[in-house]
């Protein structure tokens, strides 16, 4: 029983040595050193003990605190890691921040309140900003946001209304509830490895006057769509201030396609598709998002087949669209793709420059594609062999297999199959009359 007792009493012992440091160091300190603002105001500081570091810094004096200042990157000789919870929060005289290097979190409701905050700087070392920080920070008109930050906390600018446009960091992975709820805000730049979005990240602002601009088939542009939120390519956030209230999209490539009309008559029932012979002339129609215009169209590179590249330079702008002209010839055969869309200077009304790119080549109003047929002869072309003047308009090739597939040779089938039935039954009815004449007799 002694021993046992001994054993708990020395375990007691290494526990509160354990624990007895870290009670001293949560410790908080008055600090004995102070710091200047701008207007030479004396900023008098506690903060708490962790080993040589001090963290949660926070001011005692905020009410006396006029001007801009220089967070400390130490004090009392310890590095200054973070700053505390509401460290300056209703401090409205304070007019800017810079944040010590040093500094790698920024505590909740911080800076809360401090409506004469005109400039902030945040290094790259905080990672860490936490709920409410920077809320109803009314003075404040721009900040940078570190990159190393991947989350914005709920609320953290929540009442800033003064901002009117933010760059949010490439490693920025998660925006919280009410994070961005910020009257002035129009456009907001989002990274692609945004993977979490608030349904109310903007607060009361959601489906406003805002614009997030991001990547196409990124969270950032499915969060707007479902939310009635303005969308822009990140590519025109160059664009945001200088066109306020313009046209800034790019004219895409919405489709490529053969024109219906002119490949309607070679529809071919054995393969479901169309199948074009030789000396026939094929509109293909590039359409884009929008009208464009410009005063050289792009070359349309196609292919027919495994045949090679073939250089279209013959396009002509059309509204939407450009459309180009190609003559099947009798070296051509296979599938028509589309290759490439390069060069030009084809743009919107408003001067953006055509993204071009390739799509499917298909007949218009159908999804059946389009094969080009020359080397096979066919009546339907304009450039039919000699051999072929004299056929008649029931008697054609088959495009794809080469087999004779003439009505007569369709219609023969079936009518062999009426003459057997008609055989059967007269057979049948002459075998009834004959047993009945039998029995007669």
């Amino acid at each position: 029983m002694l021993k046992n007792k001994k054993i708990l009493l020395t375990m007691l012992v290494v526990l509160l040595i354990l624990i007895l440091p870290n009670m001293v160091n949560a410790e908080t300190v008055n600090a004995e050193e102070t710091t200047k603002t701008s207007t030479q105001v004396d900023v008098e500081w506690s903060y708490e003990l962790d080993g040589n570091n001090a963290k949660n810094l926070k001011c005692t004096n905020i009410s006396s605190v006029t001007g801009s200042l220089t967070i400390p990157s130490t004090i009392d000789s310890h590095n200054v890691i973070s700053l505390g919870s509401s460290a300056f929060a209703n401090c409205s005289g304070l007019t800017g921040i810079i944040i010590s290097d040093k500094t790698t979190s920024i505590g909740n409701y911080a800076f809360s309140n401090c409506s004469g905050l005109k400039s902030v700087t945040i290094p790259n070392g905080v990672t860490t900003i936490g709920d409410y920080a920077f809320q109803k920070c009314t003075g404040l008109t721009s900040i940078t946001i570190p990159n190393n930050v991947t989350k914005l906390s709920d609320a953290v600018f929540n009442g800033c209304d003064g901002i009117t446009e933010i760059s949010l960091p490439d490693n920025l992975t998660t925006i919280c509830w009410w994070a961005l709820n910020c009257d002035g805000l129009k456009f907001v730049k989002m990274p692609e490895n945004i993977v979490s979005i608030d349904k109310s990240a903007f607060g009361s602002l959601t489906g406003k006057n805002i614009t997030i601009f991001g990547k196409e088939g990124s969270t950032a542009q499915i969060y707007a769509k479902n939310n009635n939120i303005n969308f822009e390519k990140i590519e025109n956030w160059d664009k945001r201030n200088s066109n306020v209230g313009s046209d800034i999209t790019a004219p895409t490539v919405k489709s490529m396609y053969f024109d219906y009309s002119t490949v309607l008559n070679y529809w071919d029932k054995t393969t479901n598709d169309y199948r074009i012979p030789r000396g026939i002339e094929l509109p293909i129609i590039v359409r884009f998002t929008e009208t464009i215009k410009g005063t050289q169209t792009p070359t349309l590179t196609i292919k027919c087949g495994e045949g090679a590249n073939i250089e279209l330079k013959n396009g002509v702008i059309s509204g939407d669209k450009i459309v180009y002209t190609y003559k099947i010839n009798k070296n051509d055969e296979g599938l028509i793709t589309a290759v490439k869309l390069e060069g030009g200077n084809v743009s919107d009304s408003s001067n953006n420059k055509a993204v071009l790119s390739v799509k499917e080549l298909k007949a218009e109003l159908t999804d059946n594609y389009v094969y080009a047929n020359g080397s096979v002869a066919n009546t339907n072309s304009n450039n039919s062999d000699n051999n072929n003047q004299n056929t008649s308009s029931n008697d054609k090739i088959d495009n794809t297999t080469n087999k004779d597939t003439t009505i007569a040779k369709k219609v023969l089938p079936y009518t062999g199959k009426v003459i057997l039935i008609w055989s059967i039954t007269i057979v049948a009815v002459s075998a009834v009359v004959a047993h009945i004449r039998y029995k007669r007799l």
